[in-house]
């Protein structure tokens, strides 16, 4: 299983690197077809709404509106012979001029407010078609002085979009597993488009004027976590705006534009794949870079002004004196581009991803540079983007290089040799891939393929692809590629279908959801990965940790279910859906007494609110512990399960815990519903589905019966009782004391109050008794009765009330 990770790409700029003739929805099939999931494609453009609509018109004449002080009736001419008549407040309008013009229907974007659509509609008795319009009401600028007036070269009827060479671009948000870090960027995502469509990429290559000379500067890795550190030094820097084009690049992908050596950083990151820092060169002591762990303990300011401690394993990049960056996470304040900033050093390196992800979850940090480093960049890229960020510096920025390019690299990370055997491969598919395409393939995904015999290929493989390191992967790569839809499906399946003197667990989980959700239940689904937080030190004792979580949030395997119920709880309370009741069926997790991991299956109940709704025709019933447990009865009947008494257990939930019990129910305390957020009462169940399971009749098949030929006789009795016993206690003594004439028993009533003696309570009980084989005469009913009677007196000290 891998987690997903969302990803922004551009179209237009993904044809920096490769041509690109389909439209964007066959592009994101096909994507998505090749293991690149789309899930989206967003339209976007450098000017919101596109200034889609707005056209160029010329006003033919322009009078002021009698008894007004400043309207003008105007009559504009927008092309293919349509006249306009408008109504126009603008000082500045005249006849002659070329001016943009929102025609009926036209929907505008404002600097400020909410998008509104232009209609038609007259005013002081004036007719108006239309809108002429300022800068500030189409949101090209903040200018409201008066109407936007265009060249006299401007011909009337032109869209104002193409006048003003407003960018499109279609955005694909790429939901990007965790395996697939070589396509974080547009180049990995051209890399597999190009072999998808089996189209060459683009070459962009990158020159800047290098530096002759040496330099003072050094870098040290003390540390393995950084294999390989590439840097350069430029002077001579402007800080300042980047050009539109750059920032169009940014905002395409919901980023915002902050000056041009920091939008140089961003663009490469998105553009390779490999991130990239820039550091104030005034600001580094020593003119060193020194990379290392072991600052535990140490205060240490980022780029977000918050203060973090940091810790033994966090890499640091360091100058002679003090830190300066979290290596691959996040900058530091006081080592940053500023707008006075003249001399930069341009970090490109590679770090560990373990390293890189422990230290990113271990701050709470998640940024663009992280989410690569995490997944794994190219170790053979840093130079490459480091001649980029130099080439667009020199061209953006008018710097120059203060030093040679400086890059450490003490030992390389060599590609990865893969053998791949034919046989193996069509085992494999299950298909045949002709010698020639797989040779295709590889060479699109640029996969080397260093020998090439007839029944095998030596491979080598790029440490880009950290993910492929055996046969099957390289199978899996052919394929994706290939297409999966290629695959011919049999014409039959052939199975046998044994005996099963087991029941079927599927078929039981399949039953149980249909039980409960006629019951009126919803079923829900949950992470099993939890935070730890709201757990107490004795369970945390015994919880199953991850050696390294996603976030701190997913920091161990849940030990019970009530959490993750508790917080759906909240959050469909929190959106004024109040009543309430959830079921799901999951694996909890623990150690047990010889710290052997122990995993279990659990069926979780909740409800909360108002168990039915209201209604003309009867009152609204509220949720409580009873409505809950005679679920959970309807549910084993029907399930055909059963559970002794001495299994359930019906007490307040502090939090789960271990227990023999195979069933649980009862009330949430409020203690931990305040955890939550919760106001209200809630009601937990939670069930050992794999011990009910096994309880489960293997011929438990449905029967029939007659309907009974002789009547059944109802009889009541009404016992005082200390609040002690339970009704398990009365149900022991009733099957005891008869020969299968009672039918059912039903507790109509129960009463404590200032009519009975304190520490007592008032049990009122019907009896439905029937016998199959004649009519129960009046002796042998009140034989029966009189025979409960001595045994409630005697066994649990009742008192009958007559």
């Amino acid at each position: 299983m891998y987690f997903r990770g969302r990803m922004k790409i551009s179209r237009n700029w993904l044809e920096e690197h490769i041509a690109l003739n389909e439209s964007s929805e066959k592009i994101a099939e096909r994507l998505t077809a090749g293991g690149l999931e789309v899930e989206g494609i967003e339209k976007v453009s450098s000017i919101e709404g596109a200034l889609e609509g707005l056209v160029i018109g010329e006003i033919l004449f322009c009078e002021p509106i009698p008894e007004t002080d400043h309207l003008n009736k105007t009559l504009v001419h927008i092309g293919n012979g349509i006249e306009l008549p408008i109504v126009c407040g603008a000082s500045n309008a005249a006849a002659g001029l070329k001016v943009v013009v929102a025609p009926p229907g036209t929907t505008i974007y404002p600097i400020e407010g909410e998008p509104f659509i232009i209609g038609k509609r007259r005013m002081k008795g004036e007719a108006s078609e239309g809108m002429i319009c300022a800068e500030d009401e189409i949101g090209l600028g903040t200018d409201h002085s008066g109407i936007i007036v265009l060249d006299d070269s401007a011909e009337p009827g032109t869209l104002f979009a193409e006048y003003m060479k407003v960018e499109t671009d279609d955005v694909f948000e790429i939901g990007l597993t965790a395996n697939r870090g070589d396509a974080a960027s547009h180049l990995g995502v051209a890399r597999d488009l190009s072999a998808l469509y089996k189209r060459d990429r683009k070459n962009k290559n990158y020159t800047f004027s290098p530096f002759e000379g040496n330099t003072n500067w050094q870098i040290i890795l003390e540390d393995e976590a950084c294999p390989r550190y590439s840097g350069l030094i430029m002077e001579n820097i402007h800080v300042g705006e980047s050009p539109e084009w750059l920032q169009n690049r940014l905002r395409s992908l919901g980023l915002k534009p902050i000056n041009n050596i920091v939008d140089i950083t961003n663009y490469v990151l998105h553009d390779l794949g490999q991130p990239i820092h820039a550091f104030d060169a005034d600001k580094i002591t020593g003119e060193k870079i020194v990379v290392k762990k072991g600052l535990g303990g140490v205060s240490f300011v980022t780029l977000d002004g918050v203060q973090r401690k940091l810790d033994d394993q966090d890499l640091m990049i360091c100058n002679a004196s003090s830190p300066m960056a979290i290596a691959g996470v996040f900058g530091g304040k006081d080592s940053g581009v500023s707008s006075s900033t003249t001399r930069i050093l341009i970090e490109s390196a590679y770090f560990n991803p373990t390293s890189i992800r422990k230290t990113a979850k271990r701050h709470g940090l998640n940024t663009d540079a992280s989410f690569r480093y995490e997944r794994g960049t190219d170790p053979n890229i840093t130079l490459k983007a480091l001649h980029a960020v130099a080439s667009l510096v020199e061209e953006l920025a008018g710097g120059k290089s203060a030093s040679p390019v400086i890059d450490v690299y003490p030992r390389p990370i060599i590609n990865t040799e893969i053998h791949l055997n034919r046989a193996y491969l069509d085992k494999l598919l299950g298909v045949h891939i002709p010698d020639e395409e797989v040779l295709e393939i590889l060479k699109y995904l640029e996969i080397e393929v260093l020998e090439n015999s007839e029944d095998s290929w030596k491979l080598s493989v790029s440490p880009v692809k950290s993910d492929v390191m055996r046969p099957a992967d390289i199978v899996e790569e052919l394929i994706r590629i290939y297409g999966l839809d290629k695959i011919p499906l049999p014409d039959k399946v052939s199975t046998s279908f044994p005996h099963r003197k087991n029941p079927d667990e599927r078929e039981l989980r399949r039953k149980m959801s249909e039980v409960l959700v006629n019951r009126g239940f919803f079923e829900m689904s949950s992470n099993s990965m939890v935070s730890g937080k709201i757990y107490t030190q004795e369970i945390l004792d015994k919880a199953v940790y991850l050696k390294n979580p996603l976030s701190s949030d997913m920091e161990i395997m849940r030990p019970g279910m009530l959490p993750s119920m508790l917080q759906t709880v909240a959050y469909n309370k929190n959106r004024k859906n109040p009543d309430l009741k959830f079921f799901e069926l999951g694996k909890v997790y623990f150690r047990g007494s010889e710290g052997q991991l122990v995993e279990e299956e659990r069926l979780a109940m909740i409800a909360s609110g108002n168990w039915t709704g209201e209604s003309w025709h009867q009152d609204v019933m509220p949720a409580d512990v009873f409505l809950l447990k005679q679920e959970i009865e309807v549910l084993l009947d029907r399930m055909g399960m059963s559970c002794r008494a001495s299994k359930w257990s019906l007490n307040s939930f502090q939090m789960p815990e271990a227990t023999n019990a195979w069933i649980q129910v009862g009330s949430v305390s409020p203690a931990l519903l305040k955890k939550f957020d919760i106001s209200g009462a809630v009601f937990y169940a939670e069930l050992n589905w794999q011990q009910l399971v096994k309880s489960v009749k293997t011929d438990n098949l449905m029967k029939t019966q007659p309907a009974p030929k002789y009547p059944a006789v109802r009889r009541d009795l009404s016992l005082v009782l200390d609040q002690s016993v339970k009704m398990e206690d009365l149900n022991r003594i009733i099957q005891s004391s008869h020969k299968g004439l009672i039918r059912t028993v039903n507790v109509f009533d129960v009463y404590q109050g200032d009519k009975i003696e304190q520490g007592k309570k008032a049990y009122s009980l019907s009896f439905q008794l029937q016998d199959e084989g004649k009519t129960l005469s009046d002796k042998e009913i009140d034989s029966l009765m009189n025979k409960l009677i001595a045994n409630f007196e005697k066994q649990v000290n009742a008192v009958i009330r007559k």
